[in-house]
């Protein structure tokens, strides 16, 4: 590094001091992001729990500085907690993933009850898909019938052999 990029180099941190921080956000352009990301971002935050900016950035394959602005909506929208010094956000409403339910007990078992009712109810208006056998057809007997005629020193009719 030469002298002249040295001074140069000096200079500009000491006027990036003297710049007040929101001028220097304003200087940036505000992202555009697509709904669709904003609702996958939503979902991930609540599949895995927790979520951060880079895992955005991993996940949605976008830019660090669209990640940490879907990661802002995200917060303010009150999806996830206000991130820990980590830089990791917290899920307001994970989904269940633990196999354990996240409903109360009393909501459950009401669940459960309209369940049952249901069932109940479509029992009762149902007619079976097969009709009792009626008596006058002869079909109640065939034990008697075929009980005689079957024998096991009978031999096995084979069929005829195709080739």
């Amino acid at each position: 590094m030469n002298r002249r990029e040295f001074t140069a180099s000096l200079g500009a941190v000491a006027a990036s001091t003297v710049l007040p921080l929101g001028a220097l956000r304003a200087a940036t352009a505000p992202v555009a992001i697509p709904p669709a990301t904003y609702h996958w971002a939503h979902l991930i935050a609540r599949a895995r729990g927790s979520v951060s900016p880079d895992l955005l950035a991993r996940q949605l394959r976008i830019t660090p500085h669209a990640a940490e602005a879907v990661f802002q909506l995200l917060v303010r929208d009150g999806v996830i907690r206000t991130p820990t010094a980590a830089g990791i956000a917290q899920a307001v409403k994970p989904m269940q993933t633990t196999g354990r339910t996240a409903t109360t007990r009393a909501a459950l078992q009401k669940r459960l009850m309209a369940g049952c009712e249901h069932l109940q109810d479509t029992r009762k208006d149902t007619t079976p898909l097969v009709k009792d056998a009626n008596p006058t057809l002869g079909c109640g007997d065939t034990l008697d019938k075929e009980a005689p005629h079957a024998s096991p020193t009978e031999p096995v009719q084979d069929s005829p052999r195709q080739g």
